[in-house]
């Protein structure tokens, strides 16, 4: 009997149960298999050079969520065509209503940003609090380092690394495996949007910035919902990716005077109020225009 075919009679929740194994599976794996190719190339494996940590974050990434997406699709694809949406036409309207409500949301974002630093867990669980900021500064640092370049090959490099091929494998990842098999679980996609943005926050361990990767990742969600293409949602995802990276090259580099830390800081609570109504208006157009013309994806 082919495998797809009897895989797709699987109980829902054996299969997430064998996607949640390979997903593990792939990333413990991925994670051995980047640092020996660190030791390799470079005879080192502490991650203390941009060029270790560029290798390294290009291969965790594809090994932790492009390769167990791909292949969880393969089997998937034994009773739906095109499971994650490579195929689909990309709609004008798609693309810059997305660009659009990206840009317009960044005070909102930027807002929930600084809120989510200030919270505070209390005295009673501040040993929490102290493990889960030291590993947002942790984070920090390692973003700090990969892009200790001066040149623009280095930057070309950076929006590669840092931006493209998160991008691509996250999403694939997230929206195009995990939020397509939530949707096809709880019969309800706004749902699997929500689960998923949870999934897609937690996994970055970083709790400090929870609040504002959650709204990205429902953001992401429904534009991949309604565009019905994993390209649009990959083009929202490198554009917020690459357009930090850029601004610290030039801000570091003394080529701008506009500081990226300033986007995690709030604008102030008129622009925010601007951003949430501009926000809302775009996106109820966006998704009126789609349910008159129809061109709503289906699982």
């Amino acid at each position: 009997m082919n495998l797809k075919t009897t895989f797709a009679k699987f109980p829902l929740a054996l299969q997430f149960l064998y996607l949640t194994l390979i997903f593990v599976g792939c990333w413990m794996l991925s994670g051995g298999l980047s640092t020996l190719a660190c030791y390799l190339i470079f005879g080192q494996t502490n991650l203390s050079t941009p060029q270790t940590l560029w290798l390294f974050q290009s291969l965790s990434s594809l090994g932790t969520f492009l390769l167990p997406t791909l292949w969880f699709a393969q089997l998937k694809e034994g009773n739906q065509i095109d499971y994650l949406k490579t195929k689909s036409p990309i709609h004008f309207l798609d693309v810059s209503c997305a660009v659009l409500l990206f840009l317009v949301s960044i005070p909102l974002i930027s807002y929930i940003i600084e809120w989510n630093k200030n919270i505070h867990f209390g005295a009673h669980m501040q040993i929490y609090e102290t493990m889960f900021r030291n590993l947002s500064e942790k984070s920090e640092y390692i973003f700090f380092l990969m892009l200790q370049t001066s040149s623009w090959a280095g930057l070309s490099i950076c929006i590669l690394v840092m931006a493209l091929i998160p991008a691509i494998c996250e999403e694939f990842f997230f929206r195009g495996c995990l939020q397509n098999f939530f949707t096809e679980w709880f019969k309800n996609p706004s749902i699997a949007i929500f689960v998923t943005a949870l999934v897609f926050s937690l996994i970055h361990l970083d709790l400090l910035g929870f609040f504002a990767r959650f709204l990205l990742g429902v953001l992401l969600g429904y534009i991949f919902y309604y565009s019905a293409s994993i390209w649009v949602s990959i083009l929202i995802h490198f554009i917020n990716n690459a357009s930090v990276v850029v601004l610290f090259f030039l801000f570091h580099n003394q080529m701008s005077n506009l500081n990226p830390d300033k986007f995690n800081h709030s604008f102030g609570l008129v622009f925010t109020l601007i951003s949430l109504l501009l926000s809302v208006l775009l996106t109820v157009f966006y998704i009126r225009h789609k349910r008159s013309t129809k061109k709503i994806v289906k699982f």
